[in-house]
């Protein structure tokens, strides 16, 4: 599947907001909005470099032999993993695979577990000689699919994905797991329009856009030996707000603040990276009073409001 690029560097998380649904508020009025989702991606030139493209990757089930062995370090962790399962610490299937390995360490990370202690053993497991582009996107298969089918595993998700991230980005073939995840992110995020009107998709829209926000969290890039969040993500996030308040209901009310609440304090500490939030801001405040909302809805929009009054704790430079 083929992703837009903007010839950047970074992904073009942008999409027209074209898509209307059908499950608006009565009487919600239309809103007709002067931030254009069609403009062109504004990539600040000193970032362009430091951005990962999003560019479509060629999937080989070919063995690439890069004569990369394994460190002793990596020896004595999979050799600790193997007795700390024989011990009934770390729990796997009966299986030295890693793409099954990694399926255990998933579910059982929902629920409890540290994210390095479950994945560091999968980690050494990968540098011993491994070097197959299936099991890597298998990797990134499961890892999307259970972080927008699972609610509330966003924040593990994105955890996983920068510990992978940073272990692999010496190896010859997984060092591209985080530009392939969020190309796998970004074709999730390009169905926004139809999946906010699909009763059987809203909930994985919601995970996705929590995903998104943990990921603007915790992923940087280096920028002249500064950490640099991805501004293309907080654009993205600005997008999946304008298609949650574009036809406002409870349920969208609820999805846009909650992601707010989240991202609010970086969105605003990181003004200079892409993303337009006045508009989404005035949005928010003409609903302040909306008939057709909820307690839960009016609840939830005030909070929003009071954060803002305070610039969500971000003190004026």
């Amino acid at each position: 599947m083929s992703s837009n690029h903007s010839g950047s560097g970074e992904p073009d998380f942008q999409n027209g907001l074209n898509g209307q649904s059908s499950d608006s508020v009565k009487g919600s009025p239309k809103k007709k909005y002067t931030l254009s989702a069609d403009a062109p991606v504004f990539v600040p030139k000193q970032y362009a470099v430091q951005q990962p493209a999003f560019e479509p990757y060629q999937v080989t089930t070919a063995l690439i032999t890069d004569n990369q062995m394994p460190s002793q370090t990596e020896i004595e962790e999979f050799e600790r993993f193997t007795e700390q399962t024989q011990l009934g610490g770390v729990h796997y299937s009966d299986t030295d695979n890693p793409v099954d390995m990694f399926r255990d360490a998933v579910i059982i990370l929902t629920t409890k577990g540290n994210v390095e202690e479950y994945i560091r053993p999968i980690i050494a497991r990968l540098k011993n000689g491994i070097n197959d582009m299936a099991i890597l996107n298998e990797l990134i298969d499961t890892l999307f699919n259970h972080s927008i089918q699972e609610t509330n595993f966003s924040y593990t998700g994105a955890q996983i994905c920068k510990f992978l991230a940073n272990e692999l980005r010496s190896h010859h073939t997984f060092s591209s797991f985080r530009t392939l995840f969020l190309n796998k992110c970004k074709r999730a995020y390009d169905s926004r329009e139809t999946w906010v009107s699909d009763p059987t998709m809203f909930s994985q829209l919601t995970n996705l856009s929590m995903l998104i926000g943990q990921l603007f969290l915790v992923l940087e890039d280096d920028n002249n030996g500064e950490p640099q969040k991805l501004g293309f993500l907080r654009q993205a996030i600005s997008f999946l707000l304008l298609t949650f308040l574009a036809e406002p209901n409870d349920d969208r009310i609820k999805a846009a603040a909650t992601l707010l609440k989240l991202t609010g304090y970086e969105i605003t500490k990181n003004s200079h990276l892409p993303g337009e939030f006045d508009e989404i801001y005035n949005i928010i405040r003409s609903l302040e009073r909306h008939p057709s909302l909820n307690r839960t809805s009016h609840c939830l929009i005030n909070s929003v409001l009071s954060r803002l009054e305070y610039n969500w704790g971000v003190q004026a430079s």
